[in-house]
């Protein structure tokens, strides 16, 4: 294993062990264990959760059917379903049809209707300092934008800038990808523009924003970019 997955590993098996035993780390503790690739442990993790009908739990286990295939399949739709009625908007959300068909693929009750109550969640949530709410309104939200891409791409910017300051780390991996897509991130102020907000998240010590730092290295110096794993 190499230093660099091994630091990123440490970095997981910590999570798991601040957030301890409480019923909201059994979610947290989960999901920390999906990033170990550890599937059935992440499911028995959340298991307590699940049972209680937790919406986040119940929308983490459909989407881990989701990459599972086989017989889990035809459960997709119901935990999706009592996860939304719940109201969790990211389970809303995937009850909505997209241009990759999910809803057919895997039989899903789909319905428009889920897409306006997932953005007026996100609203009272954003509202009330949630960032990661702030992230799921800027990809979602005035989705007409699409028609003005230079309008769609400031406004984005702006969008994600604020969930990234809230505290959504997910928010910097994707400023670096729309500056990427937009902008000549060879340009050093776009660059350096870019770096500050994988920096932001790095500090938190969110690793894909340090390994999008490390591939900088060509730019900014190995020891510059090794800086950013002692975060």
């Amino acid at each position: 294993m190499t230093p660099l997955l091994k630091h990123l590993k440490c970095l997981t098996i910590l999570t798991t062990l601040f957030f301890g035993q409480s019923s909201f780390a059994s979610v947290e503790e989960g999901l920390a264990l999906l990033q170990q690739d550890e599937i059935f442990l992440a499911i028995d993790a959340m298991q307590p959760e699940i049972d209680a009908e937790n919406p986040e739990a119940l929308f983490w286990q459909a989407r881990i059917y989701m990459s599972m295939g086989g017989m889990e399949r035809f459960e997709i739709g119901r935990l999706l379903l009592r996860s939304a009625e719940q109201g969790y908007p990211w389970a809303m959300i995937n009850l909505v049809e997209s241009d990759y068909e999910h809803c057919r693929y895997f039989m899903l009750p789909c319905d428009d209707k889920w897409f306006d109550k997932a953005i007026k969640k996100w609203q009272q949530l954003a509202a009330n300092g949630d960032g990661k709410a702030m992230y799921m309104l800027a990809k979602h939200k005035d989705t007409w934008r699409k028609y003005v891409p230079y309008l769609a791409h400031r406004t984005r910017v702006a969008q994600y800038e604020q969930a990234l300051e809230m505290g959504a780390n997910r928010a910097a991996i994707t400023l670096y990808n729309e500056l990427s897509q937009h902008q000549d991130i060879k340009d050093p102020a776009i660059r350096e523009q870019a770096l500050g907000y994988l920096t932001i998240a790095a500090k938190r010590g969110y690793a894909p924003a340090m390994i999008k730092i490390y591939n900088f290295h060509q730019y900014i110096g190995m020891d510059k970019a090794k800086v950013q794993f002692a975060y």
